[in-house]
């Protein structure tokens, strides 16, 4: 039983930290708006669908349902590859200083 705990303790703790539950709202809602706007533009008629101001609130809305969800995509890509420039530079401190402390100057 204690087993079991400490599996979902951590696995609430990981999921918890790549925030999926927020993701999972935030692609869910776009699924929604898109479905919205979809349903919308198959109940106009086809004299409606021709109406410019028809096809502006379609690709109006579209994009905005998109953008919501494609500018959280951008931040968590924008994330990652700060973490990821980030690991490069302490790797290449750490070996800065490895090398410093086991210079051959220092052996005699």
């Amino acid at each position: 039983m204690d087993r079991t705990t400490g599996i979902v303790a951590a696995l609430t703790s990981y999921l918890s930290y790549q925030q999926v539950e927020e993701r999972l709202k935030k692609y869910n809602q776009a699924s929604i708006d898109l479905t919205n706007i979809l349903n919308w533009w198959s109940a106009l008629s086809a004299s409606e669908q021709v109406k410019p101001e028809n096809i502006d609130k379609l690709v109006s809305n579209t994009e905005t349902a998109l953008g919501s969800e494609f500018s959280e995509w951008v931040k968590k890509m924008q994330e990652t590859m700060m973490v990821l420039k980030e690991e490069p530079a302490e790797a290449e401190e750490k070996a800065k200083t490895a090398v410093k402390v086991s210079s051959p100057k220092d052996v005699t």
